[in-house]
């Protein structure tokens, strides 16, 4: 029927998101305490990949019917993916633990499907009526914060909610919040940081940062709202302005005799699944009002591996026009040197990590040494980020590294207040 596609989830059968938040409503109405539970599954996302979407269907209704003969079926949901919610009366010590011990017996047994066993293991999370929180999202987003904190462990592990916890959720809905219209409101601003030339020492470029000076929460890190500009695509907005000011940037360069300074600005991996960031790029160029050829875009491995063919597609338009294209972070993850040769690229940064590491472990020191004979093979010059002390910028030095970035030389700030 139309309500059960409405309310119940098509594949394990049980309530799905919408009817579980009703739930949750009517069971706050009530105003006796409870708990909910938050299940995620680890590795389920590849496994779902490699084996395909029938068996994954299949291991997850056996997880819906494992979660049944534990729970109250009304009272358990998949709420997307590979999430599931469970809400469970009570507020003591023992309800809680019982629990704890029956969602991770779900886990210890291998699922069987067409004879084969597969094995999965899950992060459990767990918030509290009234106790953590009293509105049916805080107590999904507590719970669901329990259990990232539990996935770190990596086998199936239960994460409860504490104060910490609950004083992270509080921040992340209070960014949330004030994030929306923080660029009409003027809260956001742009900071600078040089990248020294290792021999000369000249500033060669510089590279745009996104700050957020919140009146309500101060000085909000990137990595705390970026993610959230992301989610709900206002990333686009924020980069068009971003790119509105660099003309802006390269005028003031020019005005203090750095007229052949470049000035790279981020992008974020998301913006890649669409051509989007590439048209706007072209609009202002062909208005004028951008000098491509002092241009870097920097993109990270992460935006590479998740659409290489369109990406590399979109990266290949920027060059024509003689923007230079920069690998960020490298060295930092997925690191592979079988696609540089494959890459539209003109400058290969290498991540902080590394440049870390280099002045503790010999095994670092050859890697880096390897990656920059290997980028100058490729004909691509070569920038070390993050670089903090005297004994690393000599020894990159040495080795010919050819551009240096980091609070050894400049710290990021805004541009007129950069010392050239």
């Amino acid at each position: 029927t139309v309500k059960r596609m409405a309310y119940y989830d098509t594949v394990t059968g049980l309530p799905n998101g919408t009817l579980i938040r009703e739930k949750l409503r009517e069971m706050a109405a009530d105003s006796e305490p409870f708990f909910v539970y938050y299940i995620d599954l680890n590795g389920f996302k590849e496994l779902n990949e490699a084996l395909g979407h029938e068996v994954g269907n299949l291991i997850l209704k056996s997880i819906a019917d494992r979660i049944t003969g534990y729970f109250d079926f009304e009272k358990a949901s998949r709420i997307v993916g590979d999430e599931f919610l469970i809400i469970e009366k009570g507020n003591n010590r023992n309800t809680m633990e019982k629990s704890r011990e029956a969602l991770i017996s779900i886990f210890e047994r291998p699922f069987v499907v067409d004879k084969y066993e597969y094995r999965l293991n899950a992060s459990i999370g767990v918030s509290r009526y009234p106790t953590d929180a009293t509105s049916p999202e805080e107590l999904i987003k507590l719970s669901n914060v329990t259990s990232r904190e539990a996935r770190s462990i990596g086998r199936t592990t239960f994460g409860k909610s504490d104060a910490a916890t609950f004083a992270l959720v509080n921040r992340e809905f209070s960014v949330k919040n004030e994030l929306r219209n923080a660029l009409e409101k003027s809260e956001m601003y742009l900071v600078y940081q040089p990248i020294v030339d290792t021999q000369s020492l000249q500033v060669k470029s510089l590279e745009t940062l996104l700050r957020w000076n919140s009146p309500i929460l101060g000085n909000v890190r990137p990595q705390e709202f970026i993610p959230y500009l992301e989610v709900t695509n206002e990333i686009n907005k924020v980069s068009r302005w971003m790119l509105n000011q660099i003309p802006v940037s390269q005028s003031f360069l020019v005005s203090k005799g750095l007229k052949g300074t470049s000035i790279s600005l981020n992008i974020s991996p998301i913006q890649f699944k669409t051509e989007y960031l590439v048209k706007i790029v072209e609009e202002a160029i062909l208005e004028g009002s951008l000098s491509p050829e002092n241009l870097v875009i920097e993109i990270t491995e992460t935006g590479l591996i998740q659409n290489f063919d369109f990406v590399v597609r979109q990266l290949t338009r920027l060059r024509k026009y003689g923007i230079q294209i920069a690998l960020d972070d490298f060295g930092s993850g997925y690191s592979s040197f079988n696609y540089l040769s494959e890459l539209p690229l003109d400058i290969l940064k290498i991540d902080k990590v590394l440049i870390d590491s280099i002045l503790k472990k010999d095994e670092k020191k050859t890697l880096v040494d390897t990656i920059i004979d290997l980028a100058h093979r490729l004909d691509l010059v070569v920038v070390a980020e993050g670089v903090e002390r005297h004994e690393q910028y000599e020894y990159l030095r040495t080795r010919e590294c050819d551009y240096i970035q980091g609070f050894y030389f400049y710290r990021p700030d805004k541009i007129e207040n950069l010392d050239f």
